[in-house]
């Protein structure tokens, strides 16, 4: 394997653990805020409780599409199917 495709690999793989990290402590910081709206009383169906706590939710549908792109962009150099410029 070239430098080239190696660095690239390094780089989404890093990316790749950036993006997990980051879907941890969103999946975290959801369960906090919804413990956080019971305990204070808040109705979580109301619809600005429900707003925000599907906003989060569409903020980790987004981080879980960037790590499958990531993934997919991996495989695609390791497998072939994506060129690295100067590969070839």
């Amino acid at each position: 394997m070239n430098s080239k495709k190696e660095e690239i690999i390094k780089y989404m793989e890093e990316m790749l653990e950036d993006r997990k990290k980051m879907k941890i402590q969103t999946e975290k910081r959801i369960e906090e805020r919804l413990d956080f709206y019971k305990k204070c009383g808040l109705d979580i169906y109301n619809a600005y409780v429900k707003k925000a706590i599907d906003s989060e939710k569409e903020l980790l549908d987004n981080i879980q599409k960037q790590c499958d792109g990531y993934q997919i962009i991996i495989d695609g150099i390791n497998k072939g199917t994506i060129r690295v410029g100067d590969s070839e």
